[in-house]
């Protein structure tokens, strides 16, 4: 004869086998929740990496206008300063115009003050004015010491005029560079 399973063994195993049934679909609701959100977070991740190449792309696009732009102004400077270079050459007459004296002071001017001593003075009576240079020396051979011609002296200008024009064009396309909003938008 069987002997007759007790009511509380049933009710165990009943619960049991629900809670592994229970179990068992809860596991595959959050799988499937969690592949969902997986696949989300794939579908963000891609539109971000694709936002963030487009924005790349039209940094460097806006670089690359820049980058020519500054290269036809820097060239256009160039020019510029040949044409003018030629016409100084005819607009000047090669004279004298600043002497050895001041010559060494301007370029004592553009040494560190350690590197050139101070050139010899003749002591000033009691608030004499003092010369701005050397007094003028007698004519001398072109070759004993170097003086700067007005043709010289406007080519240098004319040369500090150009490294102006191109420092400036560099800094204007920086500043073009820094205020475009779409560089400046942060990333996601």
């Amino acid at each position: 004869m069987a002997r007759a399973v007790p009511w509380w063994a049933i009710a165990v195993t009943g619960l049991a086998v629900g809670a592994l049934l229970a179990g068992g679909v809860t596991l595959a609701v959050k799988d499937a929740e969690l592949a969902a959100l997986q696949r989300e977070h794939a579908a963000r991740q891609a539109a971000a990496d694709r936002d963030a190449l487009a924005r790349l792309q039209a940094a460097a696009a806006h670089a690359d206008q820049l980058t020519l732009d500054l290269h036809a102004q820097v060239s256009a400077n160039a020019a510029l300063q040949e044409q003018i270079d030629e016409q100084l050459a005819l607009a000047t007459h090669g004279r004298p115009c600043l002497d050895p004296a001041a010559l060494r002071l301007l370029d004592r001017a553009a040494q560190p003050p350690a590197a050139v001593p101070a050139p010899a003075r003749r002591a000033a009576a009691a608030r004499a004015p003092q010369p701005a240079a050397d007094p003028a020396q007698p004519a001398r051979p072109a070759a004993a010491e170097p003086a700067a011609t007005d043709t010289d002296v406007a080519r240098w200008a004319n040369d500090a005029y150009h490294r102006y024009a191109d420092c400036a064009a560099r800094l204007d396309a920086l500043i073009r560079w820094h205020d475009d909003p779409a560089v400046l938008e942060p990333a996601p």
